[in-house]
């Protein structure tokens, strides 16, 4: 069995979802209508009892769908706990998801977001901003206009574009940013850090046994100190690809990076920020500080 409800409201609204598994799709559009569809994710034992035990309420601009867990108390041994939920909301809505193991698919234009799961993926189409914590779950974030941040174990960070302060903490999940406008902290004791675009703000790249590989847009003015312990810092920006002043559109970068056996590489980034594609054979005034 399926449970649709359908709530009529102008403009933006919170939302908060709550289930332990199964998946959750929101998506924002540009109606003033709320929709929320819920339905079994298998056909095992207790699969239409879980919908039927899903809550779905809407007060005050606030709608609240919260599906049933193994710990709710109606549900016997070997029945499933697992629904769909799909939810469409005006576009700029605030959304808070919370999952044990459901995969979190978010699209359209929304607002704040925050997603809390444990081995569930997370995948924000368009935020505002972002704030997402997994166990074992992936991460991915399409495009977040202001900041982003992001805390996992295991879980890959993948990141297309954050306009504002970026920062991510993994154990051994790898951390890879496309394109950054703000200052980033990235932390990890042995996945990969890759952020492919830095332009300006303070950067801080720490590992213990990670690879660390950091891209730096052509016109910035960086000062970079660096310090592996045990790997090696390999840098294309040498002195010769240096320019004696910044370029006159430049920003300033404040670059630290630290790694005990992990490698450090620098290079030019060929990544487009700001709908420009950036080029220019020296175009980086670097002011240097090496430990290796």
């Amino acid at each position: 069995m399926n449970e649709y409800t359908e709530f009529k409201h102008s403009g933006p609204i919170t939302a908060s979802i709550t289930l332990a598994e199964g998946s959750v799709t929101v998506t924002g559009h540009d109606a003033d209508t709320i929709l929320v569809e819920i339905k079994p994710a298998s056909g095992k034992p207790g699969a239409d009892e879980a919908v039927e035990a899903a809550v779905v309420e809407f007060e005050d601009a606030h709608l609240r769908v919260s599906a049933p867990d193994a710990g709710s108390g109606w549900i016997f041994i070997r029945r499933t706990t697992a629904v769909h939920i799909q939810v469409k909301l005006p576009h700029g809505s605030d959304v808070s998801v919370k999952s044990a193991s459901a995969p979190i698919t978010l699209y359209g234009d929304l607002g704040p977001v925050s997603v809390n799961s444990v081995a569930g993926s997370a995948t924000v189409d368009k935020a505002e901003s972002v704030r997402a914590n997994t166990v074992s779950g992936a991460v991915v974030l399409r495009n977040v206009t202001d900041e982003a941040k992001v805390n996992t174990a295991s879980g890959a960070v993948q990141v297309d574009y954050v306009g504002g302060d970026f920062t991510a903490k993994t154990v051994s999940g790898s951390i890879i940013a496309d394109r950054t406008n703000a200052s980033v902290r990235a932390h990890t004791v042995s996945g990969l850090v890759q952020l492919s675009s830095l332009r300006r703000g303070t950067c801080r790249a720490n590992s213990v046994s990670g690879h660390i590989s950091l891209g730096i847009v052509p016109g910035t003015d960086v000062w970079m100190d660096l310090d592996a312990k045990v790997g090696t810092v390999t840098s294309e920006l040498a002195a010769g690809d240096t320019s004696s002043v910044p370029h006159e559109k430049g920003d300033a970068l404040e670059l630290h990076a630290r790694s005990l056996s992990g490698n450090i590489d620098l290079h030019r980034s060929t990544r487009v920020l700001d709908t420009e594609v950036v080029e220019a054979p020296n175009v980086v005034t670097q002011h240097c500080q090496v430990t290796a």
